[in-house]
């Protein structure tokens, strides 16, 4: 076949299948007079792309006041194309469409017919155009085309290269609506899936006396989110910064920035390039006189030289190590794989730490840096270069920390991964370093930093002020893993947003692909993935514990996965796939503990009354479950009551701390509590409680749809009159506790 003509069938049969002609009798459409603009793009239109490019310009804009993404602006269609599933995700009926009678044509030539054609308003910035789009039932990785028809009517050029459309506004001055490169790059290759996903998010009606299109800048998530597909909620695309020509050079910032700020966000992060790090020799470490780390290894304890064994190559960071002749303590490096599919080593120091007293330095609470960062409107996510690698050691201890490879013996010159006491050294060095900042516009957990603005016109102050520390104590941040000018990002295993907290997508992912399982470890694995979740799955024990005595007394050969094991993942998935979304309580209001006991397992829910203003129901704050022991089963209805009260509080003692706890019940768990002549494990926990504010109310209707299963309540098939009998009986034999 000759050459050329291969080349045009390729094309031909590459061509996107999305580009459409529409085959009807010619319309004359009447055009508003308006008065003669000129638009032009500049180079600084191409400043914020990867260049060079080929990518399809694809815009977010609202239809029907609600923001529809992956919208292709095609100059080639002559029709306004808006496909079924994004017609579905706008809440529209089949029952407003009116017939179409031509079909649409594509380059294949073979005709679609469309299922209905629909007029809806499409905002552009400050301008309102009333669009007639067809409605086609077929995959596309879109969710709508905007042809000739939209840029023609609002008089608007379009550029692929400067991935924007500009026009002229209400006001009379240019608008520009920017492209998403990444989203266009990512439907390029959707394409060939046929994804038939729909991203979109609900947005307020317009004020009166508001111009169209400018309440539609923020977002509204009501209680309709809780209850969708955890894996379905947004999280923030990152949009890729070039800073020079390595392509390995590079910032991730926000896709959802407005132009202002994002220009404002890359100028800062250039004019602050010192603070990053792309490889070792960029890294200097910080100053010894700052911080170093100590082993203090025991002194009576005998040195280890472990035997040597084979290994992976070792790749060492420059100026890491050192050779080290004769060393009285000497390991083995052992290979692990990370998250990102890259090989860490790592050395096997197990014998080293048993020698070395454990550093009792406080870590934080992860759930109290969770709830820290969650309803922020804008936050930065930053992670430390090999951070461990930028404390030095002390040169006493270096060669303790020797380690054998097949070219020789080294020793570390600065902090190693694998350290018993490196994590609270690290932590120890970010409280000294900002100890002014933390709490206050950022947090930190080891390396993992997070920068925080409730007012996102505050964010690069807070960032100036961040990044002042660093320059000053040479703290490096590698900017592959850093996401700047974000709304919602994963930390610590929580998916954070200025909404709440959301459970990890990909954790619930995992679960949800579970099949029958075979082995001890797998079932093993399956109770570790739903622990990681117990926070956002109501009375998680009651589900899971079938799962637990599968495996309990069993040995790895007689396992069997039953009946009820299948049952309680389904359950479990079903849990998953209705995860709620958790909030963060306001300084000074009451919360709300409910109480369930069952009768091998006891939970409670910590929730929030938002004020009338509000208008919400009840948000979850926290789940918490516990499997009973097999004594505690043998508790009385009541003592179980009491044991959730006291399990929440020490699983929940922050919260305990900071704020008025409202224990909702219908038993007399406060009388109870009071008496000391009950028993000893009673008044032994009236003690532990005596120093809250906790106060007892009688529970009324539930409000709202995720506590409607979660409900204090006697043992199963317990009627209230008889629990109250039983109560009653129960603690007449009870004698006065003896003090001699």
């Amino acid at each position: 076949m000759d050459p050329s003509r291969a080349d045009r069938l390729h094309k031909e049969l590459c061509h996107p299948s999305h580009e459409v002609m529409v085959v009807q009798h010619s319309l004359k459409q009447k055009m508003e007079t308006r008065h003669t603009w000129e638009i032009t793009f500049t180079e600084q239109d191409l400043e914020r792309l990867s260049l060079p490019h080929n990518d399809a310009l694809v815009l977010s804009i609202p239809f029907l006041r609600k923001m529809v993404r992956r919208v292709l602006v095609d100059q080639g269609s002559s029709a306004e194309i808006l496909y079924y599933s994004a017609f579905q995700a706008l809440g529209l009926s089949k029952d407003r469409l009116s017939p179409v009678d031509a079909p649409l044509v594509g380059f294949s030539g073979i005709p679609i017919y469309p299922l209905g054609k629909i007029m809806l308003p499409v905002y552009a910035g400050s301008v309102q155009l009333d669009v007639e789009f067809i409605v086609v039932n077929s995959p596309s990785a879109y969710n709508a085309i905007l042809g000739r028809n939209w840029l023609h009517g609002m008089r608007a050029v379009a550029s692929t290269l400067h991935q924007c459309v500009r026009f002229i506004g209400e006001s009379g001055r240019h608008e520009t609506i920017r492209g998403d490169q990444m989203v266009s790059k990512k439907c390029f290759v959707n394409s060939i899936r046929r994804s038939k996903e729909v991203q979109w998010i609900e947005v307020p009606d317009s004020p009166e006396g508001s111009k169209p299109g400018e309440a539609m800048r923020e977002e509204l998530h009501g209680p309709e989110e809780v209850g969708r597909l955890a894996s379905d909620r947004a999280m923030e695309d990152l949009v890729q910064v070039p800073i020079n020509e390595d392509e390995t050079h590079f910032f991730l910032i926000g896709s959802e920035l407005d132009e202002t700020e994002r220009d404002q966000l890359i100028q800062f992060l250039k004019g602050n390039i010192e603070v990053f790090a792309w490889t070792p020799y960029e890294m200097p470490g910080m100053n010894p006189d700052v911080i170093r780390h100590s082993l203090n290894v025991d002194p009576g304890r005998k040195p280890v030289i472990q035997k040597p064994r084979r290994s992976s190559a070792m790749h060492a960071d420059a100026g890491a190590i050192r050779e080290v002749h004769y060393p009285t303590w000497l390991a083995n490096p052992v290979v692990v794989k990370k998250k990102n599919g890259k090989w860490r080593v790592c050395i096997n120091f197990t014998n080293l730490n048993d020698a070395c007293p454990k550093d009792c330095f406080p870590c934080p609470w992860i759930n109290q840096l969770v709830d820290a960062t969650a309803g922020y409107a804008r936050l930065s996510f930053m992670d430390a270069y090999c951070g461990y690698h930028q404390i030095a050691m002390n040169e006493d201890d270096q060669e303790k920390t020797a380690f054998i490879t097949s070219n020789g013996t080294y020793c570390y010159l600065v902090m190693p991964f694998g350290l018993k006491n490196a994590g609270a050294t690290f932590q120890r060095m970010i409280a000294l370093l900002f100890k002014g900042l933390l709490g206050r516009v950022m947090e930190a957990y080891i390396d993992d930093m997070v920068a925080k603005s409730k007012d996102a016109a505050d964010h690069l102050v807070h960032l100036g002020e961040i990044f002042d520390v660093l320059k000053r104590f040479g703290l490096k941040l590698n900017a592959e893993k850093c996401a700047f000018g974000v709304g919602s990002r994963k930390f610590l295993g929580h998916l954070v947003t200025h909404r709440g907290i959301e459970a990890d997508p990909s954790q619930i992912k995992a679960i949800q692909e579970l099949r029958a399982l075979t082995t001890v470890r797998e079932v093993q694995r399956l109770a570790s993935m739903a622990a990681a979740l117990n926070r956002f799955i109501s009375k998680s024990s009651d589900i899971c514990l079938p799962f637990f005595q599968s495996i309990k007394g069993n040995s790895r050969r007689s396992f069997q996965w039953t009946a009820e094991c299948d049952r309680a993942l389904s359950e479990l998935k079903v849990c998953l796939s209705q995860a709620p979304l958790l909030v963060v309580p306001k300084e000074e209001e009451e919360l709300y503990l409910y109480l369930a006991v069952s009768e091998h397992a006891i939970s409670a829910v910590l929730v929030r009354q938002p004020i009338i203003e509000e208008g919400k129901d009840q948000q979850p704050i926290y789940y918490i479950s516990k499997t009973l022991l097999p004594t505690e089963t043998r508790y009385l209805p009541i003592e179980k009551l009491a044991l959730v009260l006291v399990s929440a509080k020490r699983k929940l003692l922050p919260y305990f701390q900071s704020f008025t706890i409202v224990v909702i019940t219908e038993y007399p768990l406060k009388t109870v509590l009071r008496k000391a002549d009950l028993s000893n494990r009673l008044c032994k926990w009236s003690l532990e409680l005596a120093n809250f504010d906790i106060r007892y109310q009688p529970r009324t209707a539930i409000k709202g749809q995720v506590l409607a299963d979660f409900v204090a309540s006697s043992p199963p098939g317990w009627p209230r009159e008889r629990a109250m009998s039983r109560f009653r009986s129960a603690i007449q034999p009870y004698r006065p506790l003896s003090l001699g």
